[in-house]
């Protein structure tokens, strides 16, 4: 898949990920600080991939985790710090919850503060039960 927004491209080939500008990414965030650079690249190679581009370069990033029929974890999403409040990650963030493959299983994600925008594409605050094996 691959769609246009003025000078943004969004496409879910993983082979077009910027893996060290994610990782780099992902090592500025809460969840993911401390991530290695070869355990980002098998999420990559094991998930449903969305990039977003300006030209040649990354802007955004997203994965969905999905058995592509009952259920799918939205994870890693990420905006450059200086590409947010452009409207980049709500644009990528409507493709994402209604790809082909996943817009009929159940979504879940987690977010420590962003609710509100997640609830803008049909989030639910919920609580959930979680095992740390990490």
């Amino acid at each position: 898949m691959e769609r246009r927004n003025g000078p943004y491209t969004l496409t879910d080939d993983s082979a077009k990920v910027d893996v060290p500008t994610v990782h780099a990414w992902l090592n500025e965030t809460y969840w993911a600080q401390g991530r290695p650079l070869a355990v980002v690249q098998q999420t990559v190679n094991n998930s449903l991939c969305f990039s977003v581009f300006e030209g040649k370069q990354q802007v955004a990033f997203g994965r969905a985790v999905t058995d592509g029929l009952t259920f799918t974890w939205i994870c890693d999403a990420v905006v450059r710090e200086d590409m947010r409040s452009k409207g980049v990650g709500k644009w990528m963030m409507s493709l994402v919850v209604d790809h082909p493959a996943i817009r009929n299983t159940r979504q879940i994600l987690g977010t420590r503060d962003a609710h509100g925008l997640y609830e803008k594409y049909g989030f639910l605050r919920v609580e959930y039960m979680r095992r740390n094996t990490v």
